[in-house]
């Protein structure tokens, strides 16, 4: 409990409490239903409440027990002990759940014994038929008895209420569907079952369920085939139903099913060599494939990593091993792409069968490979996957979704590397070989351009073109391609101050929830929480947030790298508005000692950690908390200046400059009003408006620039001009501007801090 209340906040604990004596000896006289019994002895509800707890279960078993099994006895209307207390209580002492089953089930008829030792080795719910196709032919009161024969069959042998019939119609079924009346029912009669019987009962339900599969029940049955066989010694078997379910589950978005049926398929294997050698590479590559895509649609990124890189192995193209060797691949690569480009008449194809079959295989990892290192940030790996992908695609001749995929994700990687003419020839493929195909990955891959161009808006459009083209019926299909398009719709809308006033996007984020939920799919949390965090702390909605702070600083722990810039920036801004200035530091520290790590990336996540970490550094500065801020203290302010060299170094790592520039120059201000040399700092302002062509679109951050050009603007008509801007800007948005704006611009830089010329607002 004290486990929970640390992580998620407030718990509340209810103690239940189990039945007192009086309800006690009502099911005991329940149980006896006779007249000569009106009262129960004191002695026999105390050992009963005793050992039970007071469990209403628990109470009735025992009383059938004493009833069964002559162990009380009527004198005078009363229900005493046939044996001293110290008998009673010894004998009912020897007693759990279980043993009183057991009792039970032994004084049943035996042809009733066999139905519930069939039924035990079924699923919660049972029909008749499914019993019947096991039970032996010498059953004569069950093997062919009619549904209403068995019906009447089972009320008369079941004295102890061990299954009960359910409401058909919430099972869709004509016939009549059973279930045990509780759970350790079933679980105590199989436990009574010999290892051999349970192999032979499992293997003919199998091959039972096996012979019913047919194209209209294939989805209900293929499960139980499945399972069953999972429980004899038929591995071949398992295998071949186990990767038909795992495909099934992939094809219904099933995605945690589908990673757990892949897994037993690839732990089998590697308990059987010999079965391995039979199974074949190229097939357990598949194996590997897809379960390295499970886990990367739910976002598991390093188990998918080393799933994928198992597929590589498996098809003798494994992923470089030293640095040498990666630098070699790269440029053949490289080197390869370029006479793909260039000198399109020496393109070589694959015609060899197998060579095409290994081909398609390894453009499928490299598609996964590529989303991977999407969002890790890990640049060159993400650069290697794009041209051994787009080189396999145009050696098979291949213009499906996934070579315009990599056609657009090389021509972004181009776009961000500065070699405009090369994006421009890729993406133009790209969309030439789409067509009037909506594929989402190059749609968003044409939106990340739009957006790095600062075209904000035909972004968006591109962005829910994506999202549509994975969704079937509101269902979604594709998590990490809506995850991308999703993410950055609401990073544009949150950096807006739009998000709120837009149902559509909070229905996106609302979604984005239910999807990462669905999958338990715990690393979009931490981006859903930073969104959340993000939009409060714009909006001046610091108490929405809390939960969500909760949540990101139990995941700092086992946070990735790439997510630990967002988060600590993020917190960092959300203490600092707090005013709670030691986790503000702390949190300080880590984003400033975690921001090297950050190599050129399209992911946009991190930009949330470098925006509000310099949001957050002028709020501590605004309240003069930054104390490791002094030019007296060389030591500290070597360590600030080094931290703001980071920061800088970070934004131009992002290299979505026109989306990032007016927190960039923010941050190149930073040096200077941290330590009073406002005119300086004010030149860094002046000058980014006069380079910033897309500021209008992004209008919260506008709004935040004009606010800082109104606490430091050297004369105060500029702070008072400025000023009204933001205010005008933040009032438009709904957002209130005294959290942000210069309280009296005409004689203070900021809060509490004298400006260096002064007037008075009658004067202006």
């Amino acid at each position: 409990m004290n486990i929970v209340k640390k992580e998620v906040g407030a718990s509340r604990e209810i103690k239940l409490n189990g039945l007192g004596a009086a309800e006690i000896a009502e099911i005991i006289l329940q149980t006896f239903q006779t007249a000569s019994v009106s009262s129960v002895s004191p002695e026999i509800v105390s050992v009963i409440q005793k050992r039970t707890g007071g469990n209403p279960l628990y109470v009735k078993n025992m009383a059938i027990v004493l009833k069964d099994f002559n162990h009380v006895t009527v004198v005078e209307h009363v229900l005493v002990p046939s044996s001293t207390r110290f008998d009673l209580e010894d004998l009912l002492g020897n007693f759990d759940y279980k043993r009183i089953i057991k009792m039970q089930f032994d004084r049943v008829d035996n042809s009733f014994q066999e139905l519930l030792t069939v039924a035990s080795c079924l699923d919660q719910y049972f029909t008749m038929k499914e019993v019947q196709s096991v039970i032996k032919e010498n059953n004569a009161e069950f093997k062919h008895a009619s549904e209403e024969d068995a019906r009447n069959k089972v009320e008369k042998y079941d004295a102890y209420h061990f299954i009960q019939k359910v409401d058909e119609q919430v099972h869709e079924t004509d016939e009549d569907v059973y279930a045990f009346t509780h759970i350790t029912i079933p679980q105590s009669i199989y436990d009574m079952v010999s290892y051999e019987t349970r192999i032979l009962l499992h293997r003919l339900l199998a091959r039972y369920y096996e012979s019913q599969l047919t194209r209209e029940n294939y989805s209900k049955l293929l499960p139980k085939v499945t399972r069953h066989y999972l429980q004899t010694d038929y591995l071949d078997k398992q295998l071949y139903y186990l990767e038909a379910l795992a495909d099934l589950n992939m094809r219904s978005f099933l995605l945690p099913e589908a990673t757990s049926n892949l897994e037993r398929i690839v732990k089998i294997l590697n308990d059987n060599p010999d079965l391995a050698v039979q199974f074949g590479r190229i097939h357990r590559s598949d194996i590997y494939r897809r379960l390295g895509m499970c886990f990367t649609m739910r976002t598991k990124l390093v188990e998918g990593e080393q799933c994928l890189f198992e597929a590589l192995e498996c098809l003798r193209h494994p992923w470089p091993q030293s640095e040498p060797e990666f630098f070699f691949k790269f440029w053949v690569n490289k080197i390869s792409q370029f006479r793909h480009r260039k000198l399109r008449v020496f393109r070589k194809f694959d015609k060899d069968l197998k060579k095409k079959e290994i081909g398609k295989r390894i453009v499928e990892i490299m598609v996964q490979l590529s989303n991977i290192y999407f969002y890790t940030g890990k640049g060159r790996a993400f650069m290697y996957t794009c041209l051994v992908g787009l080189n396999a695609c145009e050696r098979l001749d291949e213009v499906g979704p996934s070579y315009t995929l990599f056609l657009a994700r090389n021509s972004l990687l181009s776009w961000l590397n500065d070699e405009k003419e090369q994006s421009i020839f890729y993406i133009t493929q790209a969309l030439k070989y789409m067509d009037d195909k909506n594929d989402a990955d190059t749609l968003t891959i044409c939106a990340h351009l739009c957006f790095a161009a600062g075209k904000f808006k035909n972004a968006t459009t591109l962005l829910y073109r994506s999202m549509d083209a994975v969704q079937t019926l509101g269902v979604v299909t594709d998590c990490q391609a809506f995850y991308r398009s999703a993410g950055l719709v609401i990073t544009m809308r949150i950096f807006e101050g739009t998000l709120n006033n837009s149902s559509d996007d909070l229905l996106l984020l609302k979604q984005m929830g239910d999807t990462a939920r669905n999958n338990g799919d715990f690393e979009a949390e931490i981006w859903l929480g930073v969104y959340h965090i993000g939009n409060a702390l714009i909006g001046d909605k610091l108490k929405e947030s809390e939960p969500f702070v909760a949540l990101l600083e139990a995941h700092l722990k086992h946070a990735a790298d790439y997510n630990k810039i967002a988060i600590h920036g993020t917190l960092l801004c959300y203490y600092a508005r707090c005013h709670n200035y030691e986790n503000a530091r702390k949190h300080t520290k880590c984003l400033m000692s975690i921001l090297p790590l950050l190599t050129v990336t399209p992911n946009i996540f991190p930009i949330f950690g470098l925006i509000f970490a310099t949001m957050g550094l002028y709020f501590l500065i605004e309240d003069e908390r930054v104390d490791f801020v002094s030019a007296s203290e060389s030591k500290n302010y070597g360590h600030f200046i080094e931290g703001i060299s980071r920061l800088n170094h970070a934004f131009q790592q992002v290299k979505f400059w026109e989306f990032t520039q007016p927190c960039l120059y923010l941050a190149r201000a930073l040096p200077y009003i941290s330590t009073g040399r406002t005119v300086e700092g004010f030149t860094v302002l002046q000058h980014g408006v006069m380079e910033m062509r897309f500021i209008q679109e992004i209008r919260f951050l506008k709004a935040f620039y004009w606010a800082n050009l109104g606490k430091y603007s050297f004369t105060p008509a500029d702070r008072l001009e400025w000023t009204r801007r933001a205010e005008k800007d933040f009032e438009t948005l709904k957002i209130p501007s005294h959290i942000y704006c210069n309280p009296d611009p005409i004689n203070l830089y900021s809060r509490g801090r004298s400006a260096d010329l002064r007037g008075h607002y009658e004067h202006v």
